[in-house]
């Protein structure tokens, strides 16, 4: 995909959709603050509401209006700058060590409760995640781990999926950090007794929570529907997975770097979006595996308000952290153990380039020319942007008595 000016950039955005059809959306449908305001920054995110500077090029004279962006994790667009800065910052804490890739995921039926109890399933999600390894790793091999945990919550079609990634060190430090105990090299733990721990945790954590009950999960508000709920889900078998070993300090915090980052839907997946509603977008359809195991591509067509709300259930409540660290990477004494890991397993070796990377078009080549460089002449200062209109409801008023 190309625009007019033969650089490679997606044809159409997120945030092309809710300016044209977010007012519509919010008429007929209550919008929560969190997500309003993502709505709001993804809306003028790269417009002239951000203001920008204007570039002219110094051959032929070309001018082009840049705007800023709106830096908002829930946003396609800015996503890949925040990533490579992640990635940056994570560079030190790397070690000579092999990382396994685990995948825990809750039965769907526990999506209902989703909606008005985001932030306890989503933080309950990770305690029993990063509980079920550090469980087994301390009573299998006596060590603390190294664990990273990001949080997914859709699917490829964009219904509710809620997910935890982790990033697990192939071992980890004796409680007197005098001694670094590894895995087995093909394998972290049995995904049977995984699943276990995960489902042990999580079951009981939801038997503690204070939940709401509204919506769909209204029926569970009677205390016999949902232990009966949570009876029969404790007696299936819970999907996670235990990935092979990611090797090499590169490849492991490239590997991380692609999660961390990650939103519902990319730019680059939003195939059309027709004058009259229609949104076309692709994804993997991992139903139908092919006889290698790889998913087919296929195409959805959903109305830009369909669209739109299947895209705001993914905006997480506001402050909740998506990426956490736990065992050797979290508390405030991080650095020492990793100082101590880092003693008994030596430093990472650096890496060559496993393949040569993509050269990225100049930014600074005029795309009309190609001889001259744009060069900034004008700054561009924010202009008002339309507002995007919440339906709420009027009240009725307050007679003095």
């Amino acid at each position: 995909m190309t625009n007019d000016a033969g650089n490679k950039r997606p044809l159409h955005s997120v945030g092309e959709i809710l300016r044209r059809w977010g007012p519509e959306y919010t008429r007929t449908h209550a919008v929560p603050p969190h997500q309003r305001r993502a709505m709001q920054a993804l809306a003028a995110c790269r417009t002239a509401a951000l203001g920008g500077h204007l570039e002219q090029c110094t051959d032929c004279g070309h001018e082009r209006p840049v705007y800023n962006s709106c830096g908002n994790r829930h946003c396609p667009t800015c996503q890949g700058q925040l990533a490579r800065a992640w990635l940056a910052q994570r560079l030190g804490e790397v070690l000579n060590a092999l990382y396994f890739h685990c995948i825990f995921t809750i039965p769907d039926t526990f999506n209902v409760l989703v909606p008005y109890n985001a932030r306890v399933i989503y933080t309950l999600l990770f305690e029993a995640a990063a509980g079920a390894i550090q469980h087994l790793m301390k009573t299998r091999l006596g060590v603390e781990a190294g664990i990273v945990a990001v949080l997914h919550t859709w699917g490829q079609t964009l219904w509710p999926h809620p997910h935890i990634h982790c990033i697990v060190t192939g071992g980890g430090l004796t409680p007197d950090r005098r001694q670094w105990v590894a895995t087995a090299p093909d394998l972290l733990f049995d995904v049977g007794a995984l699943s276990c721990a995960f489902r042990e945790r999580f079951c009981a954590g939801l038997r503690a929570a204070k939940l709401t009950f509204a919506g769909d999960a209204a029926r569970l508000a009677d205390p016999a529907a949902f232990e009966a709920l949570i009876a029969t889900e404790e007696k299936r078998d819970w999907v996670v997975h235990s990935k092979p070993p990611v090797a090499g300090p590169r490849q492991v915090l490239e590997y991380l770097s692609r999660y961390t980052h990650r939103v519902a839907i990319s730019n680059w997946r939003i195939l059309e979006v027709t004058d009259d509603g229609a949104v076309t977008f692709q994804y993997q359809d991992w139903h139908h595996k092919d006889a290698h195991g790889r998913p087919p591509v296929r195409k959805m067509t959903l109305s830009a308000t369909e669209f739109i709300g299947r895209f705001l259930r993914h905006i997480l409540p506001r402050g909740f952290r998506k990426v956490r660290c736990y065992g050797l990477l979290a508390g405030r004494h991080r650095q020492q153990k990793l100082a101590a890991a880092r003693a008994l397993l030596g430093e990472p070796v650096a890496e060559p380039e496993a393949r040569p990377q993509p050269t990225c078009p100049d930014p600074t080549c005029c795309p009309v020319c190609a001889k001259g460089r744009m060069q900034t002449v004008a700054r561009l200062h924010r202009e008002r942007a339309p507002p995007i209109v919440h339906r709420c409801e009027l009240r009725r008023p307050v007679h003095a008595a």
